[in-house]
């Protein structure tokens, strides 16, 4: 019989593969729930949608750049990513709410355009 082959452990005996965080499958779902929070203290607070839309892009470039330079494994860093992504869904509302109203708007336009033009070349 010949030797099992080497698997490689962390000094407290358990595989790399696991991971030490409670959050780390978690990071999603959570950073859902803080977004919907951040979403509802915006309304109550009214701070304005450009500003705290530009203060989410900060937070979220601060944080993506710390989980990757300064903190880069552990339970911080997934703190780190849990505030990015909810960052990121707080910045993403506005610009999706944006850019709906703005394809609405062009949808309607070319609607109307193609409403006159149908009428205009069946009248002449």
């Amino acid at each position: 019989m010949g030797n099992p082959p080497d698997i490689e452990v962390y000094a407290d005996g358990r595989p790399p593969s696991t991971r030490s965080s409670f959050l780390a499958g978690r990071r999603l779902p959570v950073a859902a729930g803080l977004a919907v929070v951040e979403v509802i203290v915006i309304f109550i607070w009214g701070p304005g949608l450009i500003l705290s839309t530009l203060l989410a892009a900060m937070v979220l470039v601060a944080a993506t750049w710390a989980s990757f330079t300064i903190i880069t494994k552990g339970f911080a860093r997934d703190l780190l990513w849990i505030i990015a992504l909810a960052q990121g869904m707080v910045v993403a509302i506005p610009l999706l709410f944006g850019a709906s109203f703005i394809l609405a708007i062009v949808v309607g336009g070319l609607l109307i355009a193609g409403v006159v033009l149908f009428f205009i070349r069946t009248r002449f």
